[in-house]
């Protein structure tokens, strides 16, 4: 499989890697050095200088009375235990009489637990990712096939039941109702899919990471309140002023195996970062995300009035760009037709351009391999105070300087990774 530039696509990632981000070590390279350029700009312009356009914040919002009482672990159990459970099925609407719920130090454990607990070799695992060129998490294939299972993904929901249909040995079902390049399944289809899943008897897990903005900004139900998924897993960080944490919740019988795998190989939250989720949880204001997310409907026309209305999407509550896109952008300001970079290079380039040169820290820049390769401006929750003239200025230099280094990669690697 090749994207639309003949650029072998890595299915382990979903896209291509490129000269210069070749690996995953490579890409660990561009993620420390976008770090470091955040910790630059915020030493030389202080915190009026940088804005946080991730929608990601990883905040730890402990109080400080928080401190004295996580002193130890046994501190911790006497103030802390059980607290963030009950909390973490309110946020869901899952019904506690059947369900619990589990914080795990990351999304992606909570996946990788789950395969551990519930997947066995020879399993096939179906997934379906509502958009054309949008896919679930790569942890989930990479989870799915570390444990020996096959991976199978499907676009939509009619091509998912008809895959679901062509194996009737499935042992689990995903449903992503919004990726990381923030490509949005429906309600009514994953309404579908939990009954699906019901009629056929066999397990449903919802990688809705990305839950908050779904429910806020599209204003859309819980997987809960559509029927029901087995598992679910959202994120603490995303669109929620919390750490990177995963919170798993569902069935109880199916937590408790999943508990025991996430203790016997360190994969549960530690203290800190279970009080840092409590508090989000106990703090979450929805309202605070559609204020951000208001923003975008003026964002949105004015860069779809500068780079087409084809190139430019609504992200949930931000603007995105592919990074397919980015280079046709920047092929036409170059006035050439070769290009050495791929589309992963090419949105990371400008992300990084926008960080270094106007301080608008995006996904893009500082994200772990396997992010989509997409440019994504998230309102939340910075946009109001980085304005919509600040953001438009910043994308167009980002897209002039790629211009600049379509066929100079080594300009370019100076730019990715620093050298």
């Amino acid at each position: 499989m090749h994207d639309r530039f003949g650029n072998p696509i890595d299915r382990t990632v979903g896209y291509a890697r490129g000269p210069i981000l070749s690996s995953p070590e490579r890409e660990v390279q561009k993620v420390s050095f976008g770090r470091r350029l955040v910790r630059e700009r915020l030493e030389r312009y202080g915190p009026e200088g940088l804005f946080d356009l991730t929608g990601l914040p990883r905040a730890f919002p402990l109080r400080p009375d928080d401190l004295p009482k996580l002193e130890s672990q046994l501190t911790f159990y006497t103030y802390f235990l059980d607290r963030v459970e009950p909390l973490a099925l309110a946020y869901v609407k899952a019904d506690s009489a059947t369900n619990d719920a589990l914080v795990l130090n990351r999304v992606s454990t909570a996946v990788f637990a789950l395969a551990l607990a519930l997947i066995q070799p020879g399993d096939v695992v179906i997934s379906l990712s509502p958009h054309l060129g949008s896919r679930s998490h790569p942890s989930v294939q990479r989870a799915v096939e570390r444990v020996g299972a096959i991976f199978k993904e499907a676009v939509g929901f009619d091509a998912f039941r008809a895959l679901a249909d062509a194996h009737p040995d499935a042992k689990v079902l995903v449903v992503t109702p919004i990726t990381a390049d923030k490509r949005h399944l429906s309600a009514d289809d994953y309404r579908r899919a939990i009954a699906y899943a019901r009629e056929r008897r066999v397990l449903l897990f919802s990688d809705d990471a990305h839950m908050s903005a779904r429910c806020t900004f599209f204003d859309e139900p819980t997987g809960f309140e559509l029927g029901g998924p087995d598992l679910l897993v959202f994120s603490a960080d995303k669109h929620m002023i919390g750490p990177r944490a995963g919170v798993l919740v569902g069935r109880r019988d199916l937590i408790v195996r999943i508990r025991r795998v996430a203790l016997e190989f360190g994969l549960e939250a530690q203290s800190g970062q279970y009080v840092a989720v409590l508090r989000a949880l106990e703090e979450y204001d929805p309202e605070a995300v559609r204020r951000a997310g208001r923003l975008v409907h003026e964002l949105l026309p004015r860069v779809q009035a500068v780079y087409g209305q084809h190139r430019a999407y609504l992200a949930g509550p931000g603007v995105a760009i592919h990074g397919e896109a980015a280079i046709e952008i920047a092929l036409e300001i170059a006035a050439t037709s070769t290009c050495a970079l791929t589309p992963v290079e090419a949105a990371t380039l400008v992300s990084l351009r926008m960080l270094s040169h106007h301080g608008l820290a995006t996904v893009a820049a500082i994200s772990m391999p396997g992010s989509a390769p997409v440019i994504r401006i998230m309102m939340f929750r910075d946009g109001p105070r980085a304005g919509v003239e600040r953001i438009l200025t910043a994308l167009e230099d980002g897209f002039q300087t790629l211009a600049t280094v379509l066929n100079e990669t080594d300009a370019a690697r100076e730019m990715l990774i620093g050298g």
